[in-house]
C-alpha cells in the first residue's frame, strides 16, 4: 500500500520540530483471501441508469470474490453489478483517502463505471469512475465531469482518491502519478457516517473490474490540536470559512470586512462565538486564545440601492439611499408646475405613491409629462367669404381632441361646419379652424362667443354624460367616512329620479315614472317555476301580458339605498319587507339556479328554483327616462316556456363596440358614458380603495373614484360564467382576478350599516361585506376621452409568472431579475379526501398522485386518461405541454417541481402531455420531471412516459396553439388555454422596429437582428441586451425561458410562431439548428443555459461559454 497523506496541520506540526504526530484511523480494509465477501464490510447492489445511479434496495449481477480479489462483471441493462460498504465512521475534518489494487478489462466500447463516496442520508460527497466511450479516444479514470488521467486496461495498478470534508475538493491519482483534481461537496456538518459504493453498467458481460485490496483511512487531530470552524454568508474571512486547526493556548484573530458594491453592500454586525470565542461582538474583528473545540459565525446585514430618477420635470422623494434587505420603501412623486404625473417604471408600476419592496438593488423611473394645453387663441373674419378662423397653438407633450363651440348669448348655435385642425390634434403652433358660417352669417358678431373645448390644459373633459344607458343615483346622501371623500353619499353620481318616482294605477298596478315599466303592486310567495307561470297567467289591471321581471328590471325598483327593508318607496308596493324575489334571469352557471334579489338591501344571489321566494309581476318594455338595458343573457333552458330572460331577451341593446379601449390604460363604456381604469388596481380596504381611486391620475385624469353599485353593476354580463367573470365579452379590463370569490368594493353603503356594497364577478351577485375587509378595486370616472396609440409593453390578458430560479450565475440573469408575476400564497390548495391539488397560480385542479406508475405509450396514455374517473369527476385529461410546463420550478432539481409542491409519487421520469410534435406527429412532447427537460418521444413506444391528469381550464396558462386532433382528449381537441385577444390582433406593430404582445405584455424587436446579429456567448449575450438603448428605452434584458416560449406556436413548425407575426429575419429553418439564449440556467447543470428553437420549439441546454446561440431582447413584463 501507498504511505498514507497526512493533513495540512500535522505537516506543519512536522515543520516547526514539533514532536506531536497526527494519527491515521483505519475505516475498512480487505485484502479479499477469505473466498467469499465479508457481509460486515460488503452489501451486494445494482448498478442502473447508465452507470450515474444505483439501486440500493436489490442485488445486481455478477459480485463475488474469488482468487484474491473481488470481481464485478458487467450484466444487462440497469442491472450491473455494484458493491456498497458498510458505514464508516468519520469526522468532517481530516482527509479521507481511498487506496487500492485495482485492474480493469474491457471487451468493446461503452463503458461506465461509476464510483463515490456518499452520506449516510444518501447524499453525494465525491464522484469518480472509468469510462470508456464510443469514440474510443476519451476514456480515462478520475471524475466523470473533471479532468480525467489516461487509463490502463488490462493490468493491475495502484490508485488513491482523496476527500477533504472541509472543502469538498478531491483527487485521482494512478500508480503514484501525479493526480488530477475531482470537484465534489462540502461535508455537511455534523455528519457521522459515510459509505462507498460503486459498480459495472454496459451490454457487453465481458468487461470486468477487479480488485485485489481495499483500504479507506481518515487523517486525524494532533492531541494538542483543537478545530476552529468559522462560518459566513458573505465576505472572505480570516481565517477562511469552514474548519482550520490550531494549537491549544495560540493566539487567533478572526476578522472580516464589509463587502461593498455599486448597488448591493453587506455589512457585519458582528459575530456570534461557542467555546474561546467571545459569545458575541459587533466589531469585525476579535481576538482571543483558543483552548477548545471553537466556532465564530459572522453575522450580516445587507442593504440594496433605490435609485430613483425621473423623466420630466418633478421630484420624487424616498430614493436614491440604501434600505435594508426585506425593507419597503415609499416614494412620492410630485410634478412641477404644468406637469402630470404619468405614472411608475422599472422596478415600481402604477400611479399613486410606490411601495418597492427590497429585495434586490431596484431602480424606478418617474415619467412626468408635459400637460397638454391650448394658448394664443385669435379669431379672425376670412375677408370676403362666410368663414371664420380661430387659430390657436397646441403645447404639451401629448394628443389631444381639440373642439370649437360657438355661443350666442351665452346659448350654444350647436354650429357643426368646422374644418382644419378640429379633432385628434398633435402639439404644435398655428393651428387653425374654419368655420362656415353659412346661413348664420347674419349673427351679430358682437354677440357671438368662440369656445375652444380643453379644461386646465387636460384632456377634454366633461362632468357626467350619460350614454345610452343613463344610470339613476342610489339616493344615498349620508357621509358615513367625513374624513375621506369619494364615497357614494359624497359624490351622489348619477341621473336624479322623477317626482314622483310612481304612480298608484288604482287598478292594482304602479307605473315606475323612471323606467316606464308597469308592476302589479301586490306581492305573491312560491317557486320559481310557480311565479313564472302564475304572471303568465296573471290578467290585472286590463292586461294579460304580464311576466317575471329579469334582474335588471327588478333592480330598478329595489334601488332605493338611503332605506333598508325595504329597499323601495314605502306604502306603494304591498311586499315582504325583508325577503328575496325572483327575477326571470337563470344563472348560467348552473340552470337549477335563478337570481333573486333582497328587498330587505338589494342583495342580488342565486337561489335555487325550487325555494319559496316573492315575486312582483311586470309589463311593457322600459321606455322612460331611464332605459334598461339587456342583461347579456340569451340561453333558454325550457322549451315550454316563452317569458324567461334568455327568450325575451327585453332592454336596451348595447353597442357595438361596448368598449373603446384608449390604449392609456382607461376605456370608455359605450352604453353608460363612464370611463374606466382598465388595470387591475389590487386589494384594500373600503376606505383604502376610496383613497386608492381619488389618487389615480391614470390617462391624465385626477377625478377617479370608486364607483357607486348601481355603476359597478353596469359592468355585469348575466349570459357569462365561471370561470370567466362576469364581465361582458371582449371587455378591456387586465390582470382582472379570476376565482368564485373576486368581492369588488362599490362606494355605497347599505344604509345604517359599517358595511359595504360589493358585486363578486364570479357569478355577479350583489352583497355587503365588512369595511375593513380587503377586496379588489376598480375606478371610473365620467365623460369620454381620446383614443391614444397602442401603448408597449401593452397590458397582458396572460401575464407570465416567474419561473421559479432564484439563484443568479450573472447580472441580469432569470435568478437576478426574477422577471413575472410572484406565486400566490399559498400557491397550493388540496382537497385531502379527493387527493387533489388546485394550482392557485394557474386555477388547473391536479391529481396529487399519478393515477397508476405503469408507463405507456401515447396513444395508450390517451386513451386511459380520457376513461379515468375520480373523486366525483369524469372530465380528467392529459395536460397539454403548457399546463404540464406550469408545475415546474427551474431553479429545483429531482424533481423540478416548486418548494411545497403537494404532489405524491412524482418521480425522476418523463411525463406524457396531451400537444404532438411538429413537424413529426409521430411523436409527442414529454417533461422529464427530474430537470424540467422536455423532449419529444415516438408515441407508439410502448412503456416510454408515466402520465398525470388535470382538469379544469385557466385563463393564465396560454394556449399551445395546436388545433388538429389526432385522437379524442389531445390538446387540438381541448385545444384549452388563452390567446387573449384575436390571433390576428395579438402582436402590435409601432413601426418603429419594436412590437408588443398583447398576450403576455411584453415588447421585443421585430427584427433582433438589428442589435444581435451574431451567435455568442450567454454571459456576453445578458450584457449585450443590458446595453441596448432604442426606441428611448433602456430597460432591455435577455428573456427568460418562459418569456421566450411564450412565442411558441406548438401548432406550426418552420417557424413555430403564431400566425400573422410581424417578426422579420427570425432564425427558424428546420434542420439547421438555430437557438436563441434565455436567461435561465439549467439548475442541472448550471454551467449551461436553457436556449429555443423557433422551428419546432425545441428545447435545449448549451454550454454557456459556447458562442452558439443568439439573442432575442425583451422589455417589459412584471
Amino acid at each position: 500500500m501507498k504511505t498514507k497523506t497526512h493533513i495540512l496541520a500535522a505537516l506543519l506540526l512536522a515543520a516547526m520540530g514539533c514532536a506531536v504526530q497526527a494519527a491515521d484511523t483505519t475505516l475498512l480494509s480487505d485484502d479479499f483471501n477469505d473466498g467469499t465477501l465479508d457481509p460486515a464490510k460488503w452489501t451486494i447492489i445494482k448498478a442502473t441508469g447508465s452507470g450515474s445511479g444505483f439501486d440500493e434496495s436489490s442485488a445486481g449481477n455478477s459480485l463475488t470474490e474469488s482468487g484474491g480479489s473481488m470481481n464485478i462483471t458487467q450484466a444487462a441493462s440497469d442491472a450491473g453489478g455494484a458493491y456498497k460498504t458498510a458505514l464508516l465512521s468519520v469526522n468532517d475534518l481530516g482527509q479521507i483517502v481511498v487506496e487500492r489494487r485495482t485492474k480493469v478489462h474491457y471487451a468493446a466500447t461503452n463503458v461506465t463505471m461509476a464510483e463515490g463516496l456518499v452520506t449516510e442520508a444518501g447524499g453525494g460527497l465525491l464522484s469518480w469512475g472509468y469510462f470508456n466511450y464510443s469514440s474510443g479516444s476519451l476514456y480515462g479514470f478520475g471524475g466523470r465531469y473533471d479532468t480525467r488521467v489516461a487509463g490502463v486496461w488490462d493490468a493491475w495498478f495502484d490508485e488513491t482518491i482523496t476527500y477533504d470534508p472541509t472543502t469538498g475538493q478531491g483527487s485521482y491519482s494512478l500508480n503514484g502519478e501525479a493526480p488530477v483534481a475531482i470537484t465534489g461537496a462540502v461535508m455537511p456538518a455534523g455528519t457521522t457516517n459515510v459509505y462507498l459504493r460503486g459498480g459495472a453498467y454496459g451490454w457487453n458481460t465481458s468487461h470486468t473490474k477487479q480488485f485485489d485490496s481495499f483500504q479507506v483511512s481518515q487523517a486525524g487531530l494532533a492531541s494538542n490540536e483543537v478545530i476552529l470552524a468559522v462560518q459566513s454568508d458573505q465576505g472572505a474571512p480570516v481565517p477562511a470559512l469552514g474548519n482550520s486547526v490550531h494549537i491549544i493556548g495560540s493566539s487567533v484573530t478572526c476578522s472580516v470586512a464589509n463587502v461593498v458594491a455599486a448597488d448591493t453592500q453587506h455589512l457585519c454586525t458582528g459575530w456570534t462565538g461557542i467555546g474561546s470565542v467571545p459569545a458575541s461582538g459587533t466589531a469585525t474583528s476579535v481576538v482571543f486564545t483558543i483552548t477548545e473545540e471553537s466556532s465564530i459565525t459572522w453575522n450580516w446585514q445587507t442593504e440594496y440601492w433605490l435609485e430613483a430618477e425621473t423623466n420630466g420635470q418633478g421630484q420624487v422623494d424616498g430614493g436614491n439611499t440604501w434600505f435594508a434587505e426585506g425593507s419597503t420603501a415609499t416614494l412620492v412623486a410630485t410634478p412641477d408646475a404644468g406637469w402630470y404625473f404619468a405614472g411608475w417604471s422599472g422596478d415600481a408600476t402604477g400611479i399613486g405613491d410606490a411601495a418597492v419592496t427590497m429585495d434586490s438593488p431596484k431602480s424606478v423611473m418617474a415619467e412626468f409629462i408635459l400637460q397638454t394645453g391650448i394658448t394664443n387663441i385669435t379669431v379672425q373674419q376670412i375677408e370676403g367669404s362666410r368663414n371664420v378662423q380661430v387659430s390657436y397653438n397646441l403645447a404639451g407633450t401629448n394628443q389631444m381632441i381639440v373642439g370649437l363651440a360657438i355661443y350666442k348669448n351665452g346659448t350654444n348655435i350647436n354650429a357643426s361646419s368646422f374644418s382644419g385642425d378640429i379633432g385628434m390634434i398633435d402639439v404644435g403652433t398655428n393651428k387653425v379652424i374654419t368655420w362656415n358660417a353659412a346661413a348664420d352669417w347674419n349673427l351679430n358678431a358682437a354677440d357671438l362667443t368662440f369656445v375652444l373645448e380643453s379644461e386646465d390644459g387636460l384632456p377634454l373633459y366633461r362632468p357626467y354624460e350619460p350614454g345610452l344607458w343613463a344610470i339613476p343615483k342610489t339616493h344615498i346622501t349620508t357621509d358615513y367616512y367625513s374624513t375621506t371623500d369619494g364615497e357614494d353619499g359624497d359624490v351622489q353620481a348619477g341621473m336624479e329620479w322623477p317626482s314622483p318616482r310612481f304612480t298608484d294605477n288604482g287598478d292594482g298596478t304602479v307605473t315606475d315614472n323612471m323606467t316606464g315599466l308597469q308592476w302589479g303592486k301586490t306581492a305573491s310567495y312560491t317557486s320559481w317555476y310557480s311565479s313564472m307561470s302564475a304572471c303568465e297567467n296573471l290578467s290585472l289591471g286590463g292586461h294579460d301580458d304580464w311576466r317575471l321581471p329579469n334582474v335588471r328590471e327588478l333592480r330598478s325598483i329595489f334601488s332605493d339605498f338611503s332605506r333598508q327593508s325595504p329597499v323601495v318607496e314605502p306604502g306603494m308596493f304591498s311586499i315582504s319587507s325583508s325577503t328575496y324575489f325572483w327575477t326571470s334571469t337563470r344563472w348560467e352557471y348552473s340552470m337549477g339556479y335563478g337570481y333573486a334579489i333582497s328587498s330587505g338591501f338589494g342583495y342580488t344571489v342565486p337561489r335555487s328554483l325550487g325555494t319559496t321566494y316573492g315575486y312582483l309581476p311586470v309589463r311593457s318594455s322600459s321606455t322612460g327616462p331611464v332605459e334598461i338595458p339587456k342583461t347579456g343573457q340569451s340561453s333558454s333552458w325550457d322549451a315550454s316556456r316563452t317569458t324567461e330572460d334568455g327568450d325575451l331577451q327585453l332592454g336596451q341593446a348595447w353597442p357595438t363596440p361596448r368598449f373603446t379601449d384608449h390604449g392609456d390604460g382607461t376605456a370608455t363604456d359605450n352604453l353608460t358614458g363612464l370611463m374606466w381604469h382598465t388595470a387591475y388596481i389590487g386589494r384594500y380596504s373600503w376606505a383604502s380603495a376610496l383613497t386608492t381611486c381619488n389618487n389615480l391620475t391614470t390617462g391624465g385624469h385626477g377625478d377617479w373614484r370608486l364607483p357607486n353599485i348601481n355603476e359597478l353593476e353596469t359592468l355585469v354580463d348575466y349570459g357569462e360564467k365561471y370561470p370567466a367573470p362576469t364581465l361582458p365579452a371582449g371587455h378591456p379590463f387586465t390582470g382582472f382576478p379570476i376565482g368564485t370569490t373576486t368581492y369588488t368594493w362599490s362606494s355605497s353603503t347599505p344604509s345604517g350599516t359599517g358595511y359595504g356594497y360589493v358585486i363578486n364577478f364570479y357569478d355577479g351577485h350583489i352583497d355587503a361585506v365588512s369595511k375593513g375587509t380587503g377586496y379588489y378595486v376598480m375606478a371610473c370616472r365620467g365623460g369620454t376621452e381620446y383614443l391614444q396609440d397602442f401603448g408597449y409593453p401593452a397590458s397582458a390578458v396572460a401575464a407570465l409568472t416567474q419561473t421559479g430560479q432564484t439563484n443568479s450565475y450573472h447580472v441580469a440573469d432569470d435568478g437576478d431579475l426574477q422577471t413575472g408575476t410572484e406565486e400566490p400564497t399559498p400557491r397550493w390548495t388540496e382537497n385531502p379526501s379527493l387527493l387533489q391539488v388546485t394550482d392557485n397560480q394557474t386555477g388547473l385542479t391536479w391529481l396529487k398522485m399519478p393515477p397508476t406508475q405503469t408507463k405507456y405509450s401515447w396513444f395508450s396514455a390517451m386513451s386511459y386518461a380520457e376513461s379515468y374517473s375520480y373523486g366525483g369527476y369524469s372530465d380528467w385529461r392529459m395536460p397539454n405541454i403548457r399546463e404540464l410546463e406550469s408545475l415546474v420550478a427551474y431553479g429545483q432539481t429531482v424533481p423540478a417541481l416548486p418548494d411545497g409542491h403537494l404532489f405524491q409519487n412524482i418521480t425522476n421520469e418523463y411525463y406524457w402531455s396531451s400537444t404532438t410534435f411538429f413537424p413529426d406527429s409521430n411523436r409527442a412532447h414529454a417533461l422529464y420531471m427530474g430537470y424540467g427537460r422536455r423532449t419529444s418521444i415516438n408515441k407508439s413506444d410502448a412503456g416510454a412516459a408515466l402520465m398525470i391528469l388535470v382538469r379544469g381550464s385557466s385563463g393564465v396558462v396560454p394556449k399551445t396553439g395546436q388545433t388538429y386532433s389526432f385522437v379524442t382528449g389531445d390538446d387540438g381537441y381541448y385545444a384549452g388555454g388563452n390567446w387573449g385577444a384575436a390571433v390576428a390582433d395579438r402582436f402590435a406593430d409601432h413601426g418603429n422596429g419594436l412590437v408588443s404582445d398583447k398576450l403576455t405584455g411584453l415588447a421585443w424587436f421585430k427584427d433582433p437582428s438589428i442589435v444581435a446579429p451574431d451567435k455568442m456567448h450567454w454571459a456576453d449575450a445578458l450584457d449585450t441586451c443590458g446595453a441596448i438603448n432604442y426606441a428611448g428605452f433602456n430597460d432591455w434584458r435577455m428573456p427568460n425561458q418562459k418569456e421566450l416560449e411564450s412565442l411558441i406556436d406548438w401548432g406550426r413548425w418552420n417557424a413555430a410562431l403564431p400566425p400573422g407575426h410581424p417578426f422579420e429575419n427570425i432564425h427558424a429553418s428546420y434542420g439547421i439548428g438555430d437557438y436563441y439564449w434565455s436567461s435561465t440556467t439549467y439548475a442541472h447543470s448550471t454551467d449551461r443555459a436553457q436556449a429555443i428553437e423557433f422551428a419546432t420549439g425545441d428545447l435545449k441546454q448549451p454550454i454557456k461559454t459556447n458562442a452558439d446561440s443568439y439573442v432575442w431582447p425583451v422589455r417589459g413584463g412584471n
